[in-house]
């Protein structure tokens, strides 16, 4: 059952590739903002494009939602799968959360919040690492 506040949808497309996407966005700004998907195509070479396409989506809606908001590309905090990138989330200078995408096999995993901030590395480790692991797995 799903809160007000929360919004989950489930794709199949055509070409037999899904995408399955989750939302929290709560009325209250001091709470977090949460967007998480998870998109399985059908082949590598699809992923790839899929994670260069969420990586700059994400960019692109906070540049372009207010030119206060910066992503601060922090490469070297926190990988995993195959490719990843990592930012912290910036408004005015203040990071006030965190987006990270990734690619494994053929699969794509991406998660932003806002509201909350993860700063150490070992947590995102414990939260991620074996949900991403589990990609492609046979």
């Amino acid at each position: 059952m799903l809160l007000e506040h929360e919004i989950f949808a489930n794709i199949r497309f055509i070409d037999n590739s899904s995408e399955l996407t989750y939302e929290y966005d709560a009325p209250a700004e001091d709470e977090p903002y949460i967007y998480a998907t998870i998109t399985h195509e059908l082949k590598k070479s699809d992923a790839m494009a899929t994670f260069f396409i969420e990586w700059n989506a994400q960019k692109l809606i906070y540049n372009a939602t207010d030119d206060h908001f910066d992503f601060v590309v922090k490469n070297n905090f926190y990988q995993a799968g195959d490719r990843s990138h990592f930012a912290d989330i910036t408004y005015d200078g203040n990071n006030i959360g965190h987006c990270f995408v990734a690619q494994k096999g053929s699969s794509v995993y991406a998660y932003t919040i806002t509201g909350f901030l993860m700063d150490n590395a070992e947590m995102w480790h414990e939260l991620f690492d074996h949900r991403i692991a589990k990609f492609n797995a046979k």
